[in-house]
């Protein structure tokens, strides 16, 4: 018994099996985003009523973080037909 496993021969077939990847790559990494953009205004109001976010980095971090999750989930849940 020996199994065979099909290498992509011309740049056509490479574009694809990459295409493919990327797309299931980035179905995760929308909703990540997605749901910390949703989650994370939420839990900062929560860590500064705690009084965790005295320390001025943590607080950057979350500011900074914020955006880029708007931005990694914007696309998530619509439809890529």
């Amino acid at each position: 018994m020996s199994t065979s496993t099909h290498l992509p021969t011309s740049p056509e077939e490479l574009s694809a099996e990459s295409h493919d990847v990327a797309a299931f790559v980035a179905r995760p990494l929308r909703a990540l985003g997605f749901w910390t953009a949703v989650v994370l205004p939420f839990l900062t109001v929560v860590l500064l009523t705690l009084g965790v976010l005295t320390i001025p980095l943590t607080l950057a971090a979350l500011l900074l973080v914020e955006p880029a999750a708007l931005v990694a989930g914007r696309d998530y849940g619509r439809d890529d037909e």
